[in-house]
């Protein structure tokens, strides 16, 4: 049975079951209202009628002759309201009966004479009289009758309510269950788009942005293979020739030859080593070995390691801005490795002459490092790209390279608990901001 038929059958039985119980309620306590109504009437019309014959009483000293000026009541204004009831009898203070049926003490209704103190009879009526029980069930019969009139048309707009609810509940969830059977099956560009602001449509946002990644972690998956292969395929193809050719005899296999070899192969070895590390990162592999160490000497060390190379590609490199100590908690490996990429990557990518300036300085509760070359500089599409695996920059394409030193970078400083950014700077080309979490050390 299908969900939206469930839920119709059960808001339909819940809303007949209701109904149901409520006009069984509202008819009970109907006729217990309508005998209590009814029997307080009698009583008040007793009372009334008591009055009366009380002032007969006195009048007269007795009750001999209420029958005949009850047979002509109208005529002499003492019993002119109300009418008499059928079944009335009157009960002298001695308990002899004038007139009126005998009626037990548990069958019927009775109010006392009194004049002045004293009790000079009672008035009595049937508990239950003929004439009152015909118009009790007459007038059931009428409400019953009006009821189940009443329940028909309800019960049939419960139905269409209960329809259209299930309707309303079922026709998303129907919706869902296709979208997951498409998504299970590898069809990630539908989109459910359910429109509403409840839980379920919370869900389908939910879903639609599930889809939405793994469209992206498809589409990156391609592309990820793809460049891949690509950046195999370029030196495994170099080394191939060059192999050819020593084989061929069209090249000596001289000392120089087999160098330019061992430079293919090792390029080939940086690339799968940084393919390596990239993967252990990704997948929180990558082995950090955590302990006190200092920001600000790594820095150091990493510039003037690299001042040579900067020079010889055309470039000033710049330390400036650093303190005395920048102490934190992390792995000093991988730090020297994460700053190591960010300098290679300025001094590969700036043209010459060029400038780099490196600063180190202390922000609340942690430290920045900002690494600014001059031109040229990236555009803004590229830059929102500039961290993914093996992307590289129109101007970067012409350089030496495979673009995962920046990836492997961003994963470096997230597993440090900071953060690497990208943006242009004021001399025209990029700057790359990182911030790590201070653990002590006087401000700068």
């Amino acid at each position: 049975m299908r969900l939206r038929t469930r839920l119709f059958v059960a808001f339909s039985l819940f809303s007949a079951v209701l109904l149901v119980a409520l006009a069984l309620l509202f008819q009970l306590g109907f006729e217990r209202g309508l005998d209590r109504y009814l029997g307080q009437r009698m009583e008040q019309e007793l009372a009334q009628l008591a009055g009366e014959f009380a002032d007969f009483f006195e009048t007269r000293g007795s009750f001999r002759g209420v029958r005949m000026r009850m047979l002509v009541r109208g005529h002499e204004g003492g019993f002119d309201e109300p009418p008499i009831p059928p079944g009335l009898g009157l009960i002298e203070a001695d308990g002899r009966q004038l007139f009126g049926p005998a009626l037990a003490e548990d069958n019927r209704i009775q109010v006392p004479i009194r004049v002045g103190e004293d009790t000079v009879g009672w008035l009595t009526l049937p508990a239950s009289d003929p004439l009152r029980q015909r118009l009790e069930k007459r007038f059931q019969h009428r409400q019953l009758r009006t009821l189940v009139m009443s329940l028909v048309p309800a019960l049939i707009l419960s139905l269409l309510a209960a329809w259209l609810i299930s309707r309303q509940l079922g026709r998303p969830i129907e919706a869902t269950v296709r979208f997951t059977r498409q998504l299970s099956q590898g069809d990630y560009h539908q989109r459910l788009a359910i429109g509403r602001n409840d839980e379920i449509g919370q869900l389908g946002q939910q879903l639609d942005q599930l889809a939405y990644t793994l469209e992206r972690a498809g589409a990156a998956r391609e592309r990820w293979l793809t460049d891949i292969s690509h950046e195999l395929r370029t030196p495994v193809a170099v080394l191939r020739g060059e192999v050819e050719a020593l084989v061929d005899g069209i090249r000596p296999a001289d000392a120089a030859n087999l160098g330019a070899l061992q430079d293919h192969i090792r390029h080939l070895s940086c690339l799968l080593d940084d393919l390596h590390d990239l993967a252990l990162a990704d997948a929180g592999t990558l082995r950090y070995q955590m302990a006190p160490c200092d920001l600000a000497d790594l820095l150091r060390e990493s510039c003037q390691a690299l001042t040579l190379r900067a020079g010889e590609a055309g470039h000033q490199l710049t330390l400036d801005s650093v303190p005395e100590q920048a102490p934190l908690q992390g792995d000093a490996t991988r730090l020297r490795q994460l700053l190591v990429n960010l300098l290679e990557n300025a001094i590969k990518h700036t043209d010459a002459p060029g400038t780099i300036r490196v600063r180190l300085q202390r922000e609340t509760g942690h430290w920045q490092v900002t690494i600014d070359d001059s031109a040229p500089g990236v555009s803004d599409e590229e830059l929102a790209r500039l961290f993914d695996p093996l992307f590289r920059t129109r101007h970067a394409r012409q350089r030496p390279g495979a673009g995962l030193g920046l990836a492997i970078s961003q994963r470096i400083a997230r597993a440090h608990g900071g953060e690497l950014h990208a943006g242009h700077s004021d001399s025209g080309g990029l700057s790359m901001t990182l911030r790590l979490p201070a653990t002590g050390g006087s401000p700068a």
